[in-house]
């Protein structure tokens, strides 16, 4: 007879050839490959399904309520009972034909090419809140994926005031001239590699390549990957694409191994995850210390590459604030009404049913309104995310949402270690990643996001660092 542990570590083992599936989708795979590709993971998809909705495991986990971890893992049991097997394959069938389409449209800039696709996922995720709870907001649960506990009115309470104050945040930035830089693609793949050695990890645990959007992905605790992308024409985007992404491959790497395949073994929502990355790539990547160590980076890798610019060059460049078409380009002031112009559409197209005809349009509307600018294209417009693509609709807030949580955890970190500054120059974050490790990366889904963070901050989040942060490293920056 299957122990629980036994269940856990074949859903492991499925989710894990899923992984590494998909990761080959997006980085290597032939652009024939695609319509094959989209069978194999509908099959992992719904073996993952058949195993974790199997009675023999479902009686498992009511019979051991006493366990934390058993009693999380009955949550999303009851859940998954709720889906067909046939919509999931389904579903995952449509991820992947909506994902090769998504990177032909957005190489040409043609949205007609992704229209239909797009159509597909918003139908097929409305479908997946009415087999959850017709009675429930289909958008709610949906946010609910990505930010436990979190509804529209939740979010609102926070995005409303936010929206004012970034605005007038941009309003009150007087613009200055930096220098433009451009580094060969090689010099940035050699210097984006030494960044695992900065953040002091084992670098056995991680692959870096590139793609057309980064991303990070699990095959396990032990085997993490994550891309980046690159422009020669602006290094900066693939630097600090990169220590993003390790800001999330450190956290699924500092996952309990013995727990993976089970919610003990899994990050805590996407907001948390995302604290992560925005703590690594904004609090410690857009700091002065940081870009006095890249600028040695580069001088070790390649001298030229730094001829005509100085480390505090480097440093105004990444700091500069200035509206701009792309987010994942976008300074971190602007950046937050980035995430708020997608929140507003997705609520519309989920609570108004807003056409996929009429996306393109409104998109355009609220970066006339929110930025101040239009996109010329829809390559630059709406087709600039992949997260639609797979169906990822609620996920942006967690961005926003874990940007503020960073700037909470930072300015914690500032007080329990007063040689932060030093560390984040010299390469040397161990105190960090155990800090992390400690008040976040053990518990899995065994603690939520609110817990951790009052016990680990001494307070509940509270957008007030967050905006301080963007005052002081960007707004009022001293030179």
């Amino acid at each position: 007879m299957k122990t629980l542990n036994d269940y856990w570590k074949e859903i492991g083992i499925l989710k894990s050839t899923h992984a590494l599936h998909y990761w080959d989708l997006e980085t290597q795979m032939p652009s024939m490959g695609g319509k094959w590709r989209g069978e194999v993971l509908a099959y992992f998809s719904g073996k993952i399904h058949e195993v974790s909705t199997s009675e023999e495991y479902f009686s498992a986990l009511k019979n051991d309520t006493a366990n934390p971890n058993a009693k999380e893992a009955l949550k999303d049991t009851l859940k998954s009972r709720c889906l067909p097997q046939s919509f999931v394959e389904d579903m995952a069938r449509a991820q992947t034909e909506s994902q090769i389409a998504w990177e032909k449209a957005k190489k040409s800039k043609d949205y007609s090419i992704f229209k239909p696709h797009l159509k597909k996922m918003i139908e097929m995720r409305k479908q997946y809140a009415q087999y959850i709870d017709p009675n429930k907001n289909a958008y709610d649960l949906l946010l609910d994926e990505y930010s436990p506990n979190l509804a529209q009115k939740d979010i609102d309470l926070v995005f409303i005031p936010m929206k004012e104050s970034l605005i007038n945040l941009v309003k009150s930035y007087a613009p200055r001239k930096t220098k433009t830089w451009k580094v060969p693609i090689a010099t940035q793949e050699k210097v984006c590699q030494k960044l695992i050695d900065w953040m002091g990890v084992n670098k056995e645990q991680f692959v870096l390549l590139k793609s057309t959007h980064p991303f990070t992905l699990t095959v396990h605790p032990s085997d993490v990957r994550l891309t980046t992308r690159y422009n020669e024409n602006e290094p900066l985007g693939s630097i600090l694409a990169t220590v993003h992404e390790l800001g999330h491959a450190l956290y699924e790497a500092n996952l309990p191994e013995d727990k993976y395949g089970s919610p003990a073994g899994e990050a805590n929502g996407y907001d948390l995850h995302e604290s992560q990355s925005r703590l690594w790539e904004v609090c410690f990547g857009h700091s002065k210390e940081f870009f006095t160590f890249l600028y040695q980076c580069f001088l070790e890798v390649d001298p030229k590459s730094v001829e005509g610019v100085t480390a505090e060059d480097i440093y105004l460049m990444a700091t500069e604030v200035s509206p701009s078409m792309i987010r994942v380009d976008a300074d971190p002031v602007t950046y937050g009404l980035h995430i708020m112009i997608r929140y507003e559409v997705e609520k519309r197209i989920f609570n108004d049913n807003l056409s996929v005809d009429d996306l393109p349009k409104i998109w355009n509307q609220y970066y006339t309104e929110y930025l101040g600018i239009t996109p010329q294209d829809d390559g630059e417009g709406i087709l600039q995310d992949s997260h639609w693509s797979s169906g990822a609709f609620g996920y942006f807030p967690s961005y926003l949402l874990g940007s503020m949580m960073a700037a909470q955890m930072y300015a914690t970190l500032e007080k329990k270690n007063p040689k932060l500054s030093e560390n984040i120059l010299t390469g040397k974050m161990q105190f960090t990643i155990d800090w992390l490790k400690k008040e976040y990366h053990q518990f899995g889904r065994m603690k939520s996001s609110p817990m951790m963070m009052k016990d680990a901050t001494g307070e509940a989040l509270h957008e007030k660092y967050w905006l301080e942060l963007l005052k002081n490293r960007f707004i009022n920056k001293k030179y």
